[in-house]
């Protein structure tokens, strides 16, 4: 942001060298209140579109907490904070490592659910998928936006 308003006093200077009628306070309130109020309203318009996604995070996650058999299981996610937030339960991060990584953190953690989001780790994909669902994994449900609830069928 510093560096907007020195490259904009900069060019205003700039320009004023070229062109005789132009008063350099002026020109940099005027052009300084125009940058101010553009980035005001480039973050307001970031900020609506991404409330309405929290809004909808917060609706889905409760949905799918409320769908587990025993209240109160660790989950793995990618947005654990959230989980607990939204859904009241503890939560892990998903790693970005393959499924077998994920069995090993899930059973040292004690989590026996795992929430796979669309917006999941790379290793994730074939998972996800259903092209390669370990045993470990027992799919339980699809939710919203495409997220999927995994029980980790060892841990329990």
């Amino acid at each position: 942001a510093i560096a907007g308003v020195v490259g904009l006093d900069a060019a205003i200077a700039w320009v004023a060298r070229r062109r005789r009628g132009w008063h350099v306070p002026t020109a940099q309130k005027i052009f300084g209140g125009a940058l101010v109020f553009f980035a005001a309203l480039i973050s307001l318009f970031t900020a609506a579109q991404k409330l309405s996604t929290w809004n909808t995070a917060q609706a889905e996650y409760a949905a799918i907490i409320s769908t587990l058999p025993d209240p109160g299981a660790t989950v793995m996610a990618i947005n654990p904070p959230a989980i607990l937030y939204f859904g009241g339960e503890s939560a892990i991060a998903i790693p970005n490592e393959p499924p077998e990584t994920l069995f090993i953190i899930a059973r040292k953690y004690n989590a026996r659910y795992l929430i796979l989001e669309t917006d999941h780790p790379a290793p994730l994909d074939a998972l996800y998928r259903g092209d390669d669902v370990p045993p470990r994994f027992k799919l339980l449900g699809e939710f919203g936006n495409g997220t999927q609830l995994y029980r980790i069928a060892s841990c329990e």
